[in-house]
């Protein structure tokens, strides 16, 4: 992130969330939702990634992928309200987000 300072802004890539513990890597919850390559369904995890980014940098931010691998356009359209609903939280919080593009290419054919 330190590279990352010299720049006009940061680029944030968000999929999902990855909580970790003192081993590493946790699996997600037992009952949380789960995207079609397995990543936890976790639209919040934009704001996170995003106020992260912000302090660390101190730089505007701009969303430069967002989105899940899924072939179900119900949950991909489910989740863009929700990550764009987190990403006007850290705009509201003060975090500059200059952009956003959302990722929606499919990974198999149907």
């Amino acid at each position: 992130m330190e590279a990352a300072t010299t720049g006009n802004f940061v680029g944030v890539r968000n999929y999902g969330r990855q909580r970790l513990d003192a081993n590493g890597a946790m699996m997600p919850p037992p009952d949380a939702e789960l995207t079609h390559n397995h990543d936890e369904f976790c639209p919040p995890s934009l704001e996170g990634a995003i106020r992260y980014a912000h302090e660390a940098t101190g730089l505007p931010v701009v969303v430069t992928e967002n989105g899940i691998d899924t072939l179900d356009d119900s949950r991909r359209a489910a989740y863009i309200g929700l990550a764009i609903q987190s990403m006007r939280r850290a705009i509201a919080g003060g975090v500059p987000v200059r952009g956003y593009i959302h990722w929606s290419l499919r990974t198999e054919s149907r």
